[in-house]
């Protein structure tokens, strides 16, 4: 809610949305004004996390396929024992996928498993594959690390606002107080 214009009345008091306040309620709705507008950004953040926090969960996943698929011998990224599609629990809505097309859907760079090549090739190929993953996920982690930061940082913020609104109206009581003993 932002606070919009303010004029003074006079007698120490403002209008501000056609509400006429005192200095403390003004403030205080700046305050909570403050408030709202951090909780807006809070949520950006929050919901930046649950999604990192997804992309992780399959690119682990990803990690323990592309992992089995090299012990498994499997000479090219479609093939496996299990056949040539899976599913990732993190997307179900995703359906299944061969592991170039969720390599793709994750941004992550693939490096093709030739056939063809020679066993320590292909295994090579299946590191590389390996590596960007977990570079992939690193980056990830990253970015959520910084996310729950700038989010605690927030809400220090918005309770810091709280407080100093609590103090001010304590203090505005307070002054009430002893004008009218």
């Amino acid at each position: 809610m932002p606070v919009g214009e303010v004029n003074s009345v006079g007698g120490g008091y403002f209008e501000v949305d056609g509400q006429k306040m005192n200095l403390t309620s003004m403030y205080n709705a700046v305050m909570l004004a403050n408030m709202d507008a951090l909780e807006g950004v809070q949520a950006d953040y929050l919901t930046s996390i649950n999604d990192a926090t997804k992309q992780m969960e399959a690119m682990t996943q990803m990690l323990e396929e592309a992992r089995k698929r090299k012990a498994n011998k499997s000479k090219t990224n479609d093939d496996n024992a299990q056949g040539s599609t899976f599913k990732l629990d993190a997307y179900p809505d995703a359906g299944s996928k061969n592991f170039t097309q969720w390599m793709n859907y994750l941004g992550i760079e693939e490096v093709d498993v030739n056939p063809n090549d020679k066993k320590d090739e292909w295994e090579s190929e299946w590191d590389m594959n390996i590596e960007n993953i977990k570079g992939q996920l690193d980056l990830v982690q990253s970015r959520a690390d910084t996310d729950t930061y700038k989010a605690k940082d927030l809400q220090n913020r918005r309770n810091n606002n709280l407080m100093e609104a609590n103090k001010q109206q304590d203090q505005f009581y307070q002054a009430t107080s002893r004008i009218l003993q």
